[in-house]
C-alpha cells in the first residue's frame, strides 16, 4: 500500500466519521419538546412557589429529602439540594435538619417546618 493510497483511505475515514456525526447531531438537535413540556428546573421552581412565604428573606435554611418514589429518587437525591439553592436564591440551603427552619420535600409536596437548630 503507498503513502497516497493510504492517505486517500484516511482523508475517507475522516470525511466519513464526520458526514456520521454531522447527521446524528442533526438528529439530536432536532428535537422539539412537545408543546406544554415543561422541564425538570421550571418544575422544581413551580414545586417552591407555595412556601416561599413561609421562608425567611435571608439567612440560612435546612434542606430534608423524604421522598420515597422511585421515580424521583432516580434523580433527586443528587439535584433535590441543588434546585432548592437555585430557586430560594439569596437564601442558602443545607442539607439537614440542624437550622431554624428546614424544608422537607415529599413525592408531592414540599413543607417548611421548624427544626432542631435554634
Amino acid at each position: 500500500m503507498t503513502a497516497r493510497l493510504r492517505a486517500r483511505l484516511a482523508v475517507g475515514l475522516v470525511v466519513a466519521a464526520a458526514a456520521f456525526n454531522l447527521e446524528y447531531l442533526a438528529r439530536v438537535v432536532d428535537r422539539t419538546p412537545a408543546s406544554g413540556t415543561v422541564d425538570r428546573v421550571t418544575r422544581a421552581e413551580r414545586r417552591y412557589d407555595p412556601i416561599r412565604a413561609d421562608l425567611p428573606r435571608s439567612g440560612v435554611v435546612g434542606y430534608v429529602l423524604k421522598a420515597r418514589s422511585p421515580a424521583r429518587l432516580d434523580w433527586l437525591p443528587a439535584y433535590g439540594l441543588f434546585f432548592a439553592q437555585y430557586t430560594l436564591t439569596p437564601l442558602q440551603v443545607a442539607k439537614g435538619d440542624g437550622c431554624e427552619v428546614v424544608i422537607e420535600e415529599f413525592d408531592d409536596e414540599v413543607r417548611v417546618t421548624r427544626g432542631r437548630g435554634r
